[in-house]
């Protein structure tokens, strides 16, 4: 006997999501800080303007990190519930 799926909370996700992939972003540059990673580092400042190897650029890809997890955690809890609102397949 199957449950029902439970929505997400879609501020509670969209947070999580901008916690999460700014620490990311964070500890990437400060890695690359010492040396690792920096191909990674350059190949991400091509879409984070202003992110780069130095405490300025960590702090601004932080910003553009906490943008980019808040509003693409917004739109995949929005699409998680929609699909489970309407999807015939997911019994309720």
């Amino acid at each position: 006997m199957a449950s029902r799926l439970p929505k997400l909370n879609v501020w509670a996700f969209s947070g999580a999501s901008l916690i999460t992939w700014t620490i990311g972003i964070v500890l990437l540059g400060v890695i690359s800080l010492f040396g690792w990673a920096t191909p990674l580092v350059s190949s991400i400042s091509s879409l984070y303007i202003g992110y780069s190897v130095t405490l300025i650029g960590i702090f601004i890809g932080a910003l553009w990190a906490a943008i980019d997890g808040f509003v693409f955690g917004l739109i995949f809890a929005l699409t998680y519930n929609c699909v489970l609102t309407w999807c015939p397949l997911i019994k309720k």
